[in-house]
């Protein structure tokens, strides 16, 4: 009787564990699935082939290369802009390509870095120049390689001249192409277009007239009634021969200027010739018979 009731104890117990151990696998359906693991390689590019293999790497270097070239930027030289008063050298290589016109921004900006700027203080000697053989020049052409060829245009000009310097007249002195002196084929006058920024030609074909109020050390080169003075025969828009400008990296212009002061100013009045406009007066007719009684 004893025995009977303690395996009927044994079988309860047993049946209960049976019942807890299925309700711990419904529990969790994934307990006894494998954990996953981390890829030990990188997942498939969208190409089809993986993020380590040659030719992404090979991809990702140019790439990284280019990125970097456009980024990097060249420690550059000052650009530099003439004020008012200040004189610069503006000057364009034979196909225009480059330029300075006295800004270090628009048109001529590549020659800025470096640009010598004389400030005019008064009677005096100055150097202006330009310089192809800078970081700057190089990287605004994005040519490490690229020399200036061939000259277009060359002069000496000062912004707003005419007004802080009524008169004033520049003379060459020197001009040094990488360093080697240029020699004059003749003399350069000083003139103003609009009357506002002072001007002299070192090299310009397209100027055939020598203007009115051009003047030099010597004087105006017109007279008062505006014909020419003996002395303008000296004078021209081209000293110096383009031939010398083949290749060029630096050139240096040194000049005097004298009548800074508006001594020399001569105020330049243009000829000018009145039309006739009112007709001539007729002669009066003989007055021998206008007293006459008329015949019957």
């Amino acid at each position: 009787m004893r025995i009977s009731k303690y395996l009927a104890c044994l079988m309860t117990v047993f049946l209960i564990s049976s019942a807890l151990s299925a309700c711990g696998k419904s529990g969790n359906a994934n307990s006894d699935l494998p954990v996953q693991e981390a890829p030990e390689t990188a997942p498939e590019a969208a190409n089809g082939g993986t993020g380590n293999d040659e030719n992404s790497d090979e991809e990702n270097e140019d790439s990284a290369e280019i990125v970097n070239a456009m980024e990097t930027i060249p420690d550059l030289e000052e650009a530099r802009t003439a004020a008012p008063g200040q004189a610069y050298l503006a000057v364009t290589d034979s196909n225009w390509q480059t330029q300075y016109w006295g800004s270090a921004t628009g048109n001529g900006y590549m020659l800025a870095y470096d640009a010598g700027i004389a400030d005019i203080h008064g009677d005096d000697f100055y150097t202006v120049s330009v310089n192809a053989d800078t970081e700057g020049f190089r990287y605004s052409m994005q040519d490490q390689n690229y020399v200036p060829a061939g000259l277009g245009f060359l002069a000496v000009m000062i912004p707003e001249g005419e007004k802080l310097y009524p008169g004033a007249s520049i003379t060459i002195e020197r001009i040094l192409v990488d360093g080697n002196e240029l020699e004059l084929s003749g003399k350069n006058y000083t003139f103003s277009e609009d009357g506002i920024e002072t001007k002299t030609n070192l090299f310009n074909s397209w100027a055939s007239d020598i203007p009115l109020n051009a003047r030099s050390s010597e004087g105006y080169l017109h007279d008062e009634d505006g014909d020419p003075r003996d002395i303008m025969k000296n004078y021209s828009a081209q000293v110096i021969d383009p031939e010398n400008f083949e290749s060029w990296k630096k050139i240096e212009v040194t000049f005097s200027i004298s009548g800074t002061d508006g001594s020399n100013y001569q105020e330049i009045v243009l000829p000018t010739t009145e039309p006739e406009t009112d007709a001539p007066e007729e002669e009066p007719e003989d007055d021998e018979n206008q007293d006459q009684p008329a015949e019957e």
